[in-house]
């Protein structure tokens, strides 16, 4: 009968620290999943400025450019307001296409607003 006892406690203790053991690996993966997350968001956000920065570099030698024609404030409205067009039919087609992953499909509706607000800004301040 001690026998039947002293194996039924050492099974106990092995479920228990077994148990505690899987808890401590959900832990363990949960924390990489988390700092997975942080790390593409980052990541996506480094993107983003980078395509931010490089898309006011463009609208800023359109800018140029259009000085440079001697354009009408209405030509370049008119420049401005197509080029939004444009690019809120390319946001749709982002947002439709579903073979595009979904940080990139993120990472180009983000830059694709912000290029859009950007230009609607400078159709404001002619």
């Amino acid at each position: 009968m001690k026998l039947f006892w002293k194996i039924l406690i050492s099974v106990l203790l092995f479920i228990s620290f077994s148990q505690g053991a899987f808890a401590a690996n959900d832990d363990a993966d949960a924390m990489i999943e988390k700092t997975k997350n942080e790390i593409q968001k980052t990541v996506n956000t480094y993107i983003l400025e980078v395509y931010k920065k490089q898309g006011a570099k463009i609208l800023q030698e359109l800018d140029g450019n259009l000085e440079k024609m001697n354009s009408s404030r209405d030509a370049k409205i008119e420049t401005y307001g197509s080029i939004q067009a444009t690019l809120k039919l390319k946001k749709e087609s982002v947002e439709k296409d579903t073979e595009i992953g979904k940080n990139s499909k993120k990472i180009l509706i983000q830059y694709l607003d912000f290029m859009i607000g950007e230009l609607e800004n400078r159709k404001k301040n002619l």
